[in-house]
């Protein structure tokens, strides 16, 4: 039977809102993914290509995806002051044709070490990684991007991060971005809420790749602190004391959990990231998922972004989604 829960750390008082989410959950979550749709797998090093490549062979057994692999062999623009000065030129024989079926063929090879024969498409690029991905990606519109993701090495730390900050930005896609003891399917996921269209649909995607026996985390956290977010929210202090942990439960009733999978409600009082990372490491997360949305180069100075924030830590497998992905 569904195990669907609901606790909280904040006092009896009712807190600051970022919209009403009935407006949203009474309409019902749109579709997270296409019973079959396109993925794109994003192959940066061999390190980190072995979980990537595992999530990825679980979604397309077990979710409909299609998948295209793309390794990319030039210089990251955003990480070549940090990388340049440990790696050499990319040598011209990248460019022609016989480089090019090289690569390929040692794409092939790796991706089928790791999941056997799969007859999914495979691309190289002499472009950087950022570049490729998102060309590819406004090629293949894909519903989800998988990548690796790393935590230790600053160096390697940075070019992840930059990657993932760029891919996020310039397709306004949702990122999977894989660290490498995620396997397969992920089965403790801790979902951002803020009521936002963004974090509502990070929910409904974290929900469609959540194993069948999973547990998923849903954490709202109230704060005072002025940011991006809180200049559009909505007091609802009107609406009595419980009203959050009301609204976080329909949410989980409108994510439909199947038999088998454990949804929780989490409502926190305090700062907004080191209380999502805190609950993350009691649950023992293997997958964080944020929404990301947009928001103005003024805001970006002002504020940051908590969502990417959150995945630059590295310290989990992190899904990002952003608010316009479907537009």
């Amino acid at each position: 039977m569904r195990n669907v829960t609901s606790t909280a750390t904040t006092p009896d008082e009712a807190p600051l809102l970022v919209g009403p989410i009935g407006e949203v959950a009474g309409r019902g979550l749109p579709s997270a993914l296409d019973p079959v749709f396109p993925l794109l797998l994003a192959i940066t090093d061999d390190e980190l290509a072995a979980a990537a490549v595992r999530v990825t062979l679980a979604l397309a057994r077990s979710k409909g995806a299609i998948p295209t692999v793309v390794r990319a062999f030039g210089e990251d623009q955003e990480s070549e002051v940090i990388v340049s000065p440990f790696v050499g030129a990319v040598a011209e024989e990248l460019f022609s044709p016989e480089f090019r079926n090289e690569r390929r063929d040692s794409l092939q090879k790796r991706v089928a070490s790791i999941a056997g024969d799969v007859r999914w498409r495979f691309e190289v690029s002499d472009q950087s990684p950022a570049h490729a991905v998102v060309e590819l990606a406004r090629q293949l519109n894909p519903g989800l991007i998988v990548m690796g993701l790393r935590h230790h090495g600053v160096v390697h730390r940075a070019v992840s991060r930059d990657m993932l900050r760029a891919v996020v930005r310039s397709t306004r896609l949702p990122v999977l971005a894989v660290r490498p003891e995620l396997l397969g399917l992920p089965r403790r996921i801790v979902v951002a809420i803020d009521f936002g269209a963004a974090s509502i649909r990070a929910a409904g995607l974290a929900r469609h790749l959540l194993a069948e026996d999973g547990e998923m985390c849903l954490v709202h956290v109230t704060s005072n602190t002025p940011d991006y977010v809180g200049r559009r929210i909505t007091a609802l202090r009107g609406h009595g004391p419980g009203w959050v942990r009301e609204e976080m439960d329909r949410l989980i009733e409108d994510l439909s959990p199947s038999a088998g999978m454990k949804m929780t409600a989490v409502v926190a009082d305090g700062d907004v990231r080191l209380s999502i990372e805190g609950c993350a490491q009691r649950v023992n997360a293997d997958l964080l998922a944020v929404g990301s949305d947009y928001h103005s180069p003024l805001d970006r100075i002002l504020s940051g972004s908590v969502s990417m924030g959150l995945a630059h830590t590295a310290r989990w497998s992190t899904l990002v989604v952003p608010s316009r992905y479907d537009e």
